[in-house]
């Protein structure tokens, strides 16, 4: 074996491994190290259980009292890399620059920080999904919210949960190079939209609820 070529691959492994979202020098970290499953994002068919996007059907559940979610999945203080900061990071933004595919928000905190749910609804996915890690998907009318990447979950498929209610807890599974919670918002355009469509998260919370924290840092 090459000892040379081992001084030179290992410390970036270990850096991919141990700072998500963190481009080296001159250029950026390959899309899959930075955090979420692309195939996944974009995926309009499924060639097995867990395996993508669309292996999480619309269930069509709706509560008389329906709403668009709101604010973050994170409740400060938060601790990350050691430090503690009074609310959430942010992190990739939906199509980042750096990051186009990326259809939700990051939030950079440690491994087992609580994830609470942003609206009522059903709970249509709660388990392992492939590149997406430990997720969990909550429904209500027009909108499903998505947290990936948790290293347990509290809710099972079918819950109904209310905004505010712990679901998870935060870790670094599935296709991620970090702790963190990736958070998506999907919205549906009517009783035959099947698919959905992915929506900025940040329409839907504060820019006072988070501090920006960056995609490369």
């Amino acid at each position: 074996m090459c000892s040379f070529c081992f001084f030179i691959v290992m410390p970036n492994l270990m850096v991919a491994n141990a700072i998500p979202q963190m481009p080296f020098g001159g250029g950026h970290l390959a899309e899959w190290q930075l955090d979420i499953p692309q195939d996944s994002d974009g995926a309009t068919g499924s060639s097995g259980v867990g395996a993508g996007a669309s292996a999480v059907g619309r269930d069509g559940y709706r509560s008389a009292d329906a709403q668009a979610p709101w604010g973050v999945p994170l409740r400060g203080p938060i601790q990350h890399w050691g430090n503690t900061y009074d609310r959430p990071l942010l992190g990739c933004e939906f199509q980042d620059a750096n990051y186009a595919d990326h259809v939700g928000v990051d939030f950079p905190v440690n491994a087992g920080t609580p994830v609470y749910a942003t609206m009522s609804g059903k709970v249509v996915w709660a388990g392992d999904n492939g590149a997406w890690g430990g997720l969990v998907v909550v429904e209500n009318g027009d909108y499903q919210t998505w947290f990936a990447h948790n290293e347990s979950i509290s809710v099972q498929v079918g819950d109904l949960v209310q905004a505010g209610q712990v679901i998870a807890a935060s870790g670094n599974t599935g296709n991620s190079s970090g702790p963190h919670v990736h958070y998506g918002v999907k919205h549906f355009g009517g009783a035959e939209d099947e698919a959905g469509t992915w929506l900025n998260p940040e329409f839907y919370f504060s820019p006072e609820d988070v501090i920006e924290w960056g995609c490369g840092s």
